[in-house]
């Protein structure tokens, strides 16, 4: 698919929106898929947290640090289960 890409958090295919902001603006494109995004509560072109302002990674391992292990969500490894989980949080969301 020409506009399609793989979600760098659940590996699942998406389609890629692109635009211009504003008319010297950069090129910015979504990287993550809605789902993902919902899920994890961040922005699918930076992939920063909304409510921190921080990337998702430095957030994760903060809340894992401080014990607040159940509001980091955890994506499963294998295919099978990933699929699965992912069409819960699509019904969910």
């Amino acid at each position: 698919e020409p506009f399609g890409k793989q979600c760098r958090i659940c590996e699942n295919p998406f389609t890629v929106f692109s635009w211009q902001a504003g008319s010297k603006g950069r090129l910015k494109h979504v990287e993550i898929c809605k789902t993902c995004a919902q899920a994890k509560n961040v922005c699918q072109v930076c992939i920063y947290d909304l409510q921190y302002g921080l990337p998702v990674a430095v957030r994760d391992k903060v809340l894992r640090e401080t014990g607040s292990s159940s509001s980091v969500m955890a994506v499963p490894h294998s295919n099978a289960n990933r699929a699965w989980y992912m069409a819960q949080r699509g019904v969910a969301v």
